[in-house]
């Protein structure tokens, strides 16, 4: 089944389990779902990418010593527009997380939807290109605590010098924070742990080297975030 953005239904047996601690402080907490610890299983073809400047290496550790959530992560989709559609490794990943973050330019309220179709729950920020409707709808900010780790989410982190300590002030308590807008991927720790990432955009590369979105694993009150190349 297709939907009207040309997300394709695949990957149908990419479930993990759903995260017992899912809350944020914008957003109305989602319905808590039923949780199930995790049994040691290979990484899902669906999120093994195709391109060859992309590895699964890293994304799943075994064994699996606490409860932990897979978060796919993406910015700047654009859509519609044309025939433009998502790639599909993309939808697969997407398909095979625990969560999707969506840091801005989603653009319209039918593309939001297509993208809470794909599975997972949709947590999304507005961005400077998004529909008025759609910007009604979405924060400017949202802070996340995922496994006891606290996240925070914005669209544009302003320009490259000084970008960290801006956003280390935007959110003083989490440990990571997501951006979009520049469509290039990016990616700092500091030397206490404190990271920011960008995922690019799996849609539009502008300036970057290639389509890519985001995968970050939360275990432990720790976050891993690893890149996926879409070509």
């Amino acid at each position: 089944m297709t939907s009207s953005m040309g997300f394709n239904r695949v990957c149908p047996t990419a479930r993990w389990p759903r995260s017992r601690a899912l809350t944020d402080t914008v957003l109305a907490a989602d319905a808590p779902y039923a949780f199930r610890a995790p049994t040691r299983r290979p990484l899902p073809d669906c999120l093994v990418p195709e391109s060859q400047n992309a590895t699964a290496e890293g994304l799943m550790a075994e064994p699996i010593p606490h409860p932990r959530m897979l978060i796919a992560i993406v910015s700047d989709t654009h859509l519609p527009r044309g025939r433009r559609t998502l790639p599909q490794p993309c939808v697969e990943a997407i398909r095979g997380a625990d969560l999707l973050l969506h840091a801005g330019d989603v653009v319209s309220l039918s593309a939001l939807a297509d993208l809470m179709g794909i599975g997972p729950p949709v947590k999304s920020v507005r961005g400077n290109v998004d529909a008025p409707e759609l910007r009604r709808e979405l924060p400017e900010r949202l802070e996340l605590t995922l496994e006891g780790v606290a996240i925070g989410m914005v669209h544009d982190a302003g320009p490259p010098q000084g970008r960290t300590p801006r956003l280390r002030r935007l959110f003083p308590e989490a440990a990571a924070v997501v951006f979009g807008h520049t469509h290039i991927p990016f990616h700092a720790t500091t030397d206490d742990g404190f990271q920011i990432f960008n995922p690019g955009s799996p849609t539009e590369r502008r300036r970057a080297a290639t389509r890519s979105m985001g995968i970050a694993e939360v275990r432990e009150e720790t976050i891993d975030f690893r890149y996926l190349t879409l070509q």
